[in-house]
């Protein structure tokens, strides 16, 4: 997935982090409104581009190692919650799973954020553990300063990772409660309180280091946003598929199946034992430590309930679920090996045959499905923009609909390469400087007139003057339009006249279409010159 290429978001990543030094990078970053994420990631990249430069591959790399790194962190994560073999099946979802293929090559913040809140899940239930646990907790300064500055740079990387620290307070007043209600001695409860204050005290500080960039985020959430919200009358839609891409499988190749059969073989297995008298807190299987569970589906549950309401895009955020991930298949591995496990040590021929049959099949249709997927690249335009290097598209005006996505072609097309084959680059609606990240609040504006269509046409009258005999119109997908339409920019509504218009005043020579996974492009041209 290294060689997928960048789409515009990925662009908007080499955009914010080209400044000639941190400090201006950090100004600009501050309350901007051509992408709406805060530094961290930024300051990672700028460092690494001043080194290995700006390729496509080559500024995907640091979230790769991102990506590596979070291995052997979930593997702690899962002996510090329950066991190695916990942690090394957390470990063999996140290796298999499409979703982490994917975003741990991506030029953004994912991988990063997922890394940052493993480690702030595995400091956080070192804190919580009392000094008696037989587990050997982490000294308490360690573990403290573990969560405020995981948990900080995590929101300091994408501003979903703040949702975080509530889930975190949380579970630790409903661990407060659980044993206020539980222990009625003096000495349990005043125990109780310290894990709540310094539980309570870590996610404070993690938020008075995330406090100096508060105005940036009130400034931007200022930004208009021009897209209708999903309404909470689709709840459900958006749980359920929150949930769905918190599993380490392709959701139409198992996602629903995995859960399913999960959650009917763990609770065959547990009624079994409850049948069987076998102590809950015996059953090496089980999670005997529910502040840990707490913890875990506060982490995981929270997250799903409230990401997707940004916009009517609700399908769209698995991105933004990602990094709550790591809980979830703590989870899933804690279930796991409820299921195949009897003892500590020992599994039983026909467990082992089950498991391995279970891990064969998830990594084979994992890895096709991953293999199939890098084939096709993250957008067309990178395609439209390696044919027009060939000469494809020699004295060709590109009109890119929507403009949104220009800085795309800009990225793989570059100023020299236009002069050379007398290509142009122009946006519908933005017509001039399309390549440039727009300020977000002002992307509905261009397309509110009805003079649209008529200011564009003469605009396309005036090429052949320039010295253009063709007309390339790059369209996004239907369904990305479709969906980044509203009442406050009609962008299906405008592309459709601008169409209309071409084919009633131009010959179209040819249709083709550029298949991508995020940016998928059709391309129709048309001849300007009689």
């Amino acid at each position: 997935t290294l060689h997928m290429g960048l789409w515009l978001d990925e662009y908007l990543s080499v955009n914010s982090s080209s400044a000639p030094d941190v400090v201006t990078m950090v100004k600009n970053c501050f309350g901007r409104q051509d992408d709406y994420h805060p530094p961290l990631a930024y300051v990672l990249l700028h460092a690494w581009m001043n080194v290995f430069g700006k390729g496509d591959v080559a500024v995907k790399v640091p979230f790769l190692l991102c990506g590596i790194a979070t291995i052997p962190s979930l593997y702690w994560l899962g002996i510090t919650a329950h066991s190695a073999r916990v942690g090394l099946f957390a470990a063999f979802f996140f290796v298999v799973s499409p979703l982490a293929n994917f975003l741990s090559c991506q030029c953004r913040g994912y991988a990063l954020a997922t890394l940052l809140s493993t480690l702030c899940l595995a400091f956080f239930i070192h804190l919580q553990r009392d000094s008696t646990s037989a587990k050997g907790p982490m000294p308490m300064p360690i573990a403290f300063a573990g969560v405020a500055i995981t948990a900080s740079a995590l929101c300091y990387t994408e501003y979903v990772g703040c949702v975080l620290i509530p889930c975190l307070g949380i579970a630790t007043v409903l661990i407060s409660l659980r044993e206020f209600l539980k222990n009625t001695d003096h000495a349990s409860r005043k125990q109780a309180v310290s894990k709540l204050l310094r539980c309570l005290g870590a996610l404070f500080v993690a938020f008075a280091l995330f406090a100096p960039w508060i105005p940036s985020v009130l400034n931007q959430a200022h930004g208009a946003l021009y897209m209708d919200r999903t309404p909470l009358s689709r709840f459900p839609e958006v749980f359920y598929w929150n949930v769905m891409n918190l599993l380490p499988t392709h959701l139409a190749l198992g996602g629903l199946l995995l859960t399913t059969l999960a959650a009917i073989a763990f609770a065959i297995r547990y009624l079994e034992r409850k049948h069987n008298s076998t102590p809950v807190s015996t059953a090496s299987g089980l999670f005997v430590n529910a502040d840990i569970y707490t913890i875990l589906w506060c982490a995981t549950i929270i997250p799903c309930c409230l990401m997707g309401y940004i916009t009517n895009w609700w399908q769209g955020y698995f991105r933004y679920i990602y990094p709550y991930s790591p809980a979830a298949w703590i989870l899933l591995a804690t279930a796991l090996v409820a299921v195949f496990w009897r003892q500590e040590i020992t599994l039983k021929q026909p467990a082992k045959l089950c498991l391995i049959a279970f891990i064969f099949l998830l990594s084979a249709i994992n890895i096709s499905w991953i293999l199939y997927y890098a084939q096709i690249p993250n957008s067309g335009l990178r395609v439209v923009a390696q044919e027009a290097k060939q000469g494809n598209f020699d004295d060709t005006a590109l009109l890119i609909a929507p403009d949104v996505i220009g800085p795309t072609i800009g990225y793989y097309l570059p100023a020299a390469e236009q002069k050379a084959h007398n290509v142009g680059i122009f946006g519908y609606a933005k017509w001039d400087d399309p390549t440039i990240p727009m300020y977000i609040p002002d992307i509905a504006k261009a397309w509110i007139p009805d003079s649209l269509l008529a200011e564009t046409e003469k605009r396309i009258a005036e090429l052949p003057a320039k010295g253009f005999k063709f007309l390339a119109l790059a369209k996004d997908s239907d369904k990305q339009i479709e969906t980044l339409s509203s009442e406050r920019m009609p962008r299906k509504k405008r592309i459709a006249e601008l169409i209309e218009m071409l084919n009633k005043n131009y010959k179209l020579i040819s249709t083709k279409h550029y298949d991508a996974h995020t940016e998928d492009v059709t391309v129709m041209l048309f001849k300007l010159t009689p």
